[in-house]
């Protein structure tokens, strides 16, 4: 038996993020720092923090120097930087606090010298792609790494309580000077936070709580989800593109889409968007998310449409140098940096769900789907089995990656009984896939390699792949005992995948609309993924993703809440990570009552 795994943080620490508080302008509006005016100083609000950090633990492996400090809870993991402890946390707030002043007051700083250099933290584990540990030129340095004992960002989402300024702070016990190999280090921080609460902006009148947007030749389908939503408490009202796109100014369809989905929030309240209609009939954000591993030169990505408003409460385009590419980002791989052109939050506010339905008969079989799961799933002995798929997705790197990552969410799934479909136990190939599945099931994790046309993964530390392809898909028979399909992969989720110039469903979508059988959604990556870090898959990425996504489920929940969770989640524990956090789409019904109604 494997030994229970705990999910260790590993923070992207980007250099924009590790600057003094009064230079983090991109981060902030200039609103935010040095306010004077009397009238404020009267509503600034203090909250005061004490963390106790021990000495640091210093073990020496391999010719490097490793830190542990108890008190921390991550450890820094941007590439070729050294691997150091990092204490963080994120508050919450109203939606539009402004955010004053942050300190950390140090008691006191102590000294300690090291015999060898401290680990660099190792680069992401990408197919292909060697995943070794690499110095970079901050090891040339003699000034102490990071140059500030704590870095913070702010974002604008929705959590339990409603829309909230989010303030994510990274705090750092130690800092090392790698020319004369020192640390600094404290035991004891006083973190300080200064705001003037602000008030949420965006409440509706409780008049709607979905809008499905679909194109007009979809109305006449749809009626009968509407008024099954209606029945059980979810109030549900049409609008169609064309009517969206006659009403609203924008400077293309998407964006006209999105101040539409901006006015349903603060007009009628709404906490969900079904999205009903392929990319063709209904745009998806090409968003210019840029890595130089990867050869795409965009991700689509349905969270442009959920991330409405950044951290001040204000419209947040994706564009905000204005040259119509939207949520430009670089990611350099060569050399470890990382660049945010376009002010992107990434923080969702509300749910968002696409069926790329593309012919009535498409959506006729979604919405009988969604009727029927949601009508007859609950109690039903077969939503209490959990199908975790996996082998070794990269064989050279560690141990299998996919089997210790379902394995997590075995743990975090206790109520639920377990199917191993692992390389490792010889269960993973495509009879015992569909033998699992047609036997009906709650949840599906896959962790492992993935295709526009289907997934595979290894035995253990072979480079042989077994796949299950989307023709098996169609021997599944489990009728309506459909599953929730996490796809821990690359490329699954490509709504644009065509060969020979013919537009071809992708694997996860294909999974979705099967009219016997198959899933009742999925979530899964439109672009490709890395798997983490070596020696840790769960410390970030597609991995860490499907990690978050099961850390959420709690009995009860709606399909698009557990994703909502998993962002959030991800952004405050991890890093501000376009690439994954853009491709990782929801095809499926967004408030969708997870195991039906009562």
């Amino acid at each position: 038996m494997r030994a229970m795994w705990k999910v260790t943080v590993c923070i992207f620490v980007v250099a924009i993020l590790m600057v003094p508080i009064s230079s983090m302008k991109n981060e902030m509006s200039g609103n935010d720092v040095g306010i004077t005016k009397q009238s404020e100083e009267n509503h600034i609000s203090q909250k005061t923090t004490h963390l106790q950090f021990s000495k640091p633990y210093i073990m020496e492996s391999n010719g490097y120097s490793s830190l542990d400090i108890e008190g921390a809870n991550a450890k820094i993991c941007h590439s070729g930087n050294p691997a150091l402890p990092v204490y963080t946390t994120s508050l919450s707030f109203p939606l539009g606090t402004k955010i004053i002043d942050i300190s950390c007051d140090i008691k006191e700083i102590k000294s300690m010298n090291l015999s060898e250099k401290v680990m660099p933290a190792p680069r992401p584990i990408i197919a292909g792609k060697n995943a070794e540990y690499k110095m970079d030129t901050v090891y040339d340095s003699n000034e102490f790494f990071p140059d500030n004992w704590f870095s913070y960002f702010r974002g604008g989402g929705l959590d339990e309580n409603g829309h909230k300024t989010f303030v994510t702070i990274k705090v750092y016990p130690a800092r090392y000077s790698p020319v004369s190999n020192t640390i600094h280090y404290a035991e004891n921080i006083d973190l300080k936070i200064k705001y003037i609460e602000g008030e949420e902006s965006c409440k509706g009148n409780d008049g709607y709580d979905m809008v499905i947007i679909t194109p007009s030749e979809f109305s006449d389908e749809l009626q009968p989800l509407i008024e099954h939503k209606n029945k059980f408490g979810v109030s549900t009202v049409l609008k169609t593109t064309e009517d969206i796109y006659a009403e609203y100014d924008g400077v293309d369809q998407a964006e006209k889409i999105k101040y539409f989905i901006k006015d349903a929030i603060e007009q009628w309240g709404i906490k969900y968007i079904l999205l009903v209609g392929s990319i063709d009939k209904l745009p998806m954000r090409e968003s210019a998310v840029q890595c130089s591993v990867f050869s795409f030169k965009y991700v689509l990505t349905d969270l442009y449409y959920a991330d409405i408003y950044d951290a001040n409460g204000s419209f947040c385009s994706w564009d905000s140098n204005h040259n119509e590419k939207f949520g430009e980002f670089i990611w350099d791989w060569s050399n470890d940096t990382i660049d945010y052109i376009d002010s992107v939050d990434l923080y969702p506010d509300v749910g968002i769900g696409r069926l790329p339905c593309s012919n009535s008969k498409e959506v006729q079989v979604m919405v009988d789907k969604i009727i029927t799961y949601e009508s007859q799933s609950y109690g039903k002995e077969w939503f209490k089995r959990l199908i975790l798929m996996g082998g070794d997705t990269f064989p050279t790197v560690w141990e299998p990656e996919g089997e210790a990552v379902t394995e997590y969410v075995e743990q975090v799934m206790p109520d639920f009984e377990s199917v191993k479909l692992w390389t490792s136990l010889n269960t993973f190939n495509p009879f015992s896939i569909n033998q699992e599945i047609s036997s009906g099931a709650g949840f599906v994790s896959y962790s492992g390699h993935g295709f526009e046309y289907g997934i595979a993964t290894s035995p253990p530390y072979k480079e042989r792949r077994i796949y299950y392809l989307t023709p098996y898909l169609l021997i599944l028979s489990n009728g309506y005992k459909l599953p929730v399909i996490f796809f821990d992969a690359c490329l699954t989720t490509s709504l644009d995948f065509s060969v020979l110039g013919k537009n071809l469903p992708c694997f996860a979508w294909f999974a979705v609309k099967k009219p016997d059988g198959g899933a009742i959604a999925t979530i899964g990556s439109s672009r490709m993924a890395y798997g983490g870090y070596a020696g840790n898959p769960l410390g970030g990425g597609s991995c860490r993703m499907n990690a978050n996504f099961f850390d959420a489920y709690e009995p009860g929940i709606t399909l698009s809440q557990m994703l909502m969770e998993a962002q959030n989640a991800y952004l405050n524990d991890v890093w501000k990570d376009c690439l994954t956090l853009e491709e990782f789409n929801l095809l499926g019904d967004p408030s969708l009552k997870i195991g039906g109604y009562p």
